[in-house]
Order: structure tokens, then C-alpha cells, then sequence
């Protein structure tokens, strides 16, 4: 069979998501790849669909149409999933733009409203560093 005639089950105007961050695409188009996010939503075209067959014809597309590529999957990116994943870096550096907003607050009691609210919503920052003592006696 040859790369013509292997089809896959995902068509041009079907719907991909990104469900891990840094997954990278072969899409074909004038960039011939893309980055994904979580939470990003493509539509399929048939130059993504050309660039995404291998040598032997096989697309990866084939593992999304069927669920076996835990990265990517079939449909718009689910309502029902956070977007963001508690310690990832986007999780974080969302947590911190949000507190570097609410620092701008000029009246001190929407400003601690504003990061208990950040509190409430992302918990606490993870830990970035530690301190060690040495006591030079022993």
C-alpha cells in the first residue's frame, strides 16, 4: 500500500486538542511545525494531514483518532479540564502574573483581597530554593 492510499480516520475540518504542553505538530502550512500548549484547540487541514504521514505513509494522526496518544486528542480541548496543572510552569507563571497584578492595586485592602484571591485560587507557591546551615567547629 502505498503513502497515497493509506487514509486515516481524522479528516481535513476535524478537531484536535493539545493536551500537553511542548507537544510539537508537523502542520504543514508555511511554519512547517507548531508547538502546542494545553488547551489549544486545532483544526485539521490536509497539509497537516500530508506532513504528519512518515515514510511508510502511517500518520500519528492514526494514534489520536483511536485515543492512544495521551498527549493529543480528538475534538475541541474539553470544558471540563483545567487548562493550567497545578506545579507545571505555566501554572506558576500564571500565579505569579496574577500576583504581580494585584501588587499594582494602589489601596491596600482590594490588594490583599486580590492575593488572598490568587491564594484561594493557586494555593501556595512551590518551593524554589532551601537553606542549609555549616558550622564550621565540627
Amino acid at each position: 500500500m502505498t503513502a497515497a492510499t493509506k487514509a486515516t480516520s481524522i479528516k481535513p475540518g476535524d478537531q484536535i486538542h493539545i493536551l500537553a504542553t511542548g507537544v510539537t505538530l508537523s502542520i504543514g502550512d508555511f511554519y512547517p511545525s507548531y508547538i502546542g500548549r494545553r488547551g489549544d484547540t486545532l483544526t485539521v487541514t490536509e497539509a497537516m494531514i500530508d506532513a504528519s504521514r512518515d515514510r511508510n505513509g502511517e500518520t500519528w494522526l492514526a494514534a489520536v483518532a483511536t485515543g492512544d496518544d495521551p498527549r493529543i486528542g480528538l475534538g475541541p480541548f474539553p470544558s471540563d479540564l483545567p487548562v493550567l496543572l497545578s506545579g507545571s510552569l505555566e501554572f506558576e507563571a500564571e500565579r505569579q502574573r496574577r500576583r504581580d497584578q494585584a501588587w499594582l492595586i494602589p489601596t491596600e485592602s482590594e490588594r490583599e483581597a486580590a492575593l488572598a484571591k490568587v491564594r484561594k485560587e493557586f494555593g501556595a507557591p512551590i518551593r524554589t530554593g532551601s537553606s542549609i546551615s555549616f558550622d564550621s567547629r565540627s
